[in-house]
């Protein structure tokens, strides 16, 4: 689960099933084992306003754990955390991406609500 938004800064992935968190690490990390991206990323990438409002925000807090780059599960105790992505190929330019955490917790959810705007690219 990533948590700030200088990915190099902190990465982590849970423990699964004896694994030290190596499987998710395939997937998630920026250099893993396909060309996809998290459109989150790419979104605050693209809208330097936004990413600026981000790191700003994080830079100023003291525990970088209370602070993720977006909520999408909160483990019992209240530890926000980020589990949910829409990983693109380059095929897709992202207009938009959304974390919607109470309207996912609101309708029954322990997750929140991922939504991306995308538009094929013609690479």
């Amino acid at each position: 689960m990533d948590i700030h938004i200088e990915i190099s800064r902190v990465l982590e992935f849970f423990d699964q099933q004896g694994d030290k968190g190596e499987k998710a690490s395939y997937i998630l990390r920026p250099e893993g084992v396909h060309n996809l991206r998290d459109c989150y990323r790419l979104m605050i990438s693209q809208n330097k306003a936004e990413g600026a409002k981000i790191k700003d925000a994080q830079n100023q807090c003291e525990n970088i754990e209370s602070k993720p780059l977006a909520v999408s599960h909160i483990l019992t105790g209240g530890v926000k955390k980020r589990y949910d992505y829409i990983m693109v190929s380059p095929h897709w330019e992202v207009t938009g991406a959304e974390y919607r955490y109470e309207e996912g917790t609101k309708y029954g959810s322990d997750h929140a609500i991922v939504v991306s705007d995308l538009n094929m690219n013609d690479r």
